[in-house]
């Protein structure tokens, strides 16, 4: 600010319930008051309700500002947010513990693969088990160990053979 002036005006509404209230250049007015003891800033003036106050701030500052994600969160929904241009990865912030948590998992940090990797190579043959029991028959029938599942609470338990070991569950190891 000092090399250049005071370049990016501070935006200030004029609405009678939003009088003199910054809309864009909090920090700016801040630096330039405590820093470089300036009593007047340069301003330019809107007439704005407070939603589209909000929104003004928002969208002004989505480029080169920084947030308070606690205010945003408390202030805009989610759905607005991507709406004026947020990444889902920007909004991290709605997101729960345990989201937070559970996407914190990938394949690199998990004990196993979260997912099977299967490239176009392979194909891949899905039996869906809707219940304990015919899981733990799957586990019996196809002799499945531990080590070759994985359960979590989102998509539940997860087995993986190849065919040699189909092969093997199904002809008892005869040919």
């Amino acid at each position: 600010m000092t090399l250049f002036g005071f370049v990016d005006l501070v935006i200030v509404n004029r609405h009678p319930s939003r009088y003199n209230i910054i809309v864009v250049g909090h920090q700016r007015t801040t630096i330039a008051k405590e820093e470089l003891n300036y009593t007047k800033v340069p301003c330019v003036f809107v007439y704005l309700e407070l939603d589209k106050e909000k929104e003004l701030n928002v969208r002004l500052n989505k480029n080169t500002g920084r947030f308070d994600t606690n205010k945003l969160s408390l202030h805009f929904t989610k759905d607005f947010l991507k709406e004026i241009g947020f990444k889902e990865k920007e909004l991290d912030f709605f997101l729960s513990d345990f989201e937070k948590k559970f996407n914190s998992f990938n394949d690199a940090n998990a004990q196993m693969a979260i997912v099977p990797k299967f490239s176009e190579k392979y194909d891949a043959v899905i039996i869906v088990s809707k219940n304990s029991i015919d899981t733990s028959f799957l586990e019996t029938a196809l002799k499945i160990d531990t080590a070759k599942s994985y359960k979590n609470t989102r998509t539940g338990k997860a087995m993986i053979i190849d065919v040699e070991h189909f092969k093997a569950a199904i002809y008892d190891g005869n040919d």
